[in-house]
């Protein structure tokens, strides 16, 4: 995938999701992209400028020449956007496979809201729920494929 291409999926599932209410999603994935992949140690080394007036072992020699830092790396545009289509995977993955873990051992599982986190006061989690969890789990997974492939192309 070229990276225009890539660049303009990221920005068009991004502004999908925060219109959608998904906003948390994006706002993770971006602070992941910030922070850089894999982080590396590099070593920085200093002359001092002077020699030393008496032999000195290994050990001292490297103590005060050397620095350790560590910088991260910056993620293609590539990279971003499949970091976010895992994210978005993963919680629908993640959230199916606890719905459905919950279901088997209860059966039924009402959850009482706060009210003004949500449309409704309760919800329920049933196999009927569960049932219909997953399938929207594989309807955003063959999206997900579609709008890559698509980019693709």
């Amino acid at each position: 995938m070229r990276e225009t291409d890539a660049i303009e999926t990221l920005n068009a599932l991004s502004a999908a999701l925060s219109r959608g209410g998904a906003d948390w999603l994006v706002r993770e994935v971006s602070a992941a992209v910030q922070e850089g992949r894999s982080q590396e140690k590099i070593k920085v080394r200093r002359s001092r400028g002077r020699p030393r007036l008496h032999p000195v072992q290994d050990d001292e020699a490297e103590r005060g020449q050397a620095r350790e830092y560590t910088r991260s790396l910056p993620y293609s545009p590539q990279e971003q956007l499949a970091l976010l289509t895992d994210a978005i995977r993963g919680v629908f993955a993640d959230s199916a496979s606890l719905n459905e873990a919950l279901v088997a051992e209860n059966e039924r599982v009402t959850f009482q809201s706060e009210g003004r986190f949500a449309e409704e006061e309760t919800f329920v989690i049933n196999q009927a729920s569960v049932t219909h969890h997953l399938e929207a789990k594989n309807r955003v997974t063959k999206l997900l494929a579609e709008l890559l492939e698509g980019s693709e192309q």
